[in-house]
């Protein structure tokens, strides 16, 4: 339950408060039917109504003073190039060059097009995680959309990489003119006044217009060791699903759901 509350409001889950205990231990299925040209955000909402449908949620926003890394400018001048408002909001991550010698380095490069600094914040967090352990708030008071560039070194090859590598901080600082603090600093949240924990019944005869659908499973799938000092990466685009560095320990855990120990 607190994935989907998350899910439909756009939210970290640390950002959802309060509410019983088994938000965090009961677990869902949702199928449903849309149409093809239903957007992320309207999906969200759908998904908003559904809660508050079949299981009565009830929340309202609030504010509460949280651990966060705080992105904000630096000493001189933001080094951004002002995007393109009509063109799409983007960023690519770019896949290192094929056919490297062993041992060669290869940083984390993201190239990206009209984005929002709020949208920056969140895309750090994401992927910064062997850095970033809270979310990122953004505090540039930099509007609009921007294009820029950014790279470093994985932290798992920080060290490895010595005086070649760069931490997301420093690349932060140095490629665009910004900074990460670590503060506490209060944070929009989404507290929960209620829900049930059982949802109202389905539909009769939903089974004809809903079947149920066969197992899930991949078009087609490759599984291969990682090299030794490779950084977990994981990334849903499209229909496509790429996981570097995992542990076999992580796959289950992401896919059966119990707490790791």
């Amino acid at each position: 339950m607190l994935d989907l509350i998350a899910y439909a409001y756009g939210l970290d889950s640390s950002m959802v408060q309060d509410g019983p205990i088994w938000l965090e231990t009961d677990r869902f299925d949702v199928i449903a039917k849309i149409t093809p040209k239903t957007s992320k955000e309207d999906l969200k909402l759908m998904v908003r109504s559904l809660l508050a449908e079949r299981f009565s949620l009830v929340t309202h926003t609030g504010s509460k003073p949280m651990p966060a890394w705080v992105l904000s400018v630096g000493k001189g001048k933001a080094k951004l190039k002002e995007g393109d408002d009509t063109g799409k909001a983007d960023c690519q991550y770019q896949e290192p060059p094929p056919n490297q010698p062993p041992g060669t380095l290869s940083n984390i490069v993201f190239v990206c097009h009209n984005t929002t600094m709020e949208a920056f914040a969140k895309h750090l967090h994401d992927w910064g995680g062997g850095y970033l352990s809270e979310p990122v708030v953004d505090e540039t008071g930099l509007k609009g959309a921007w294009d820029f560039d950014i790279k470093w070194t994985g932290k798992g090859q920080l060290q490895k990489a010595g005086a070649d590598g760069i931490s997301i901080f420093d690349a932060v600082d140095k490629q665009l003119g910004l900074k990460l603090d670590l503060e506490t600093a209060p944070r929009p949240v989404l507290i929960v006044d209620s829900v049930n924990e059982k949802p109202t019944p389905n539909p009769p005869g939903l089974e004809k217009v809903l079947p149920t659908p066969p197992p899930a499973q991949f078009d087609v799938a490759t599984i291969k060791p990682s090299k030794p000092d490779a950084d977990f990466r994981g990334r849903i685009n499209g229909d496509q699903v790429n996981v570097t560095g995992s542990t076999l320990k992580f796959l289950i855990t992401f896919c059966l759901g119990p707490e790791p120990e």
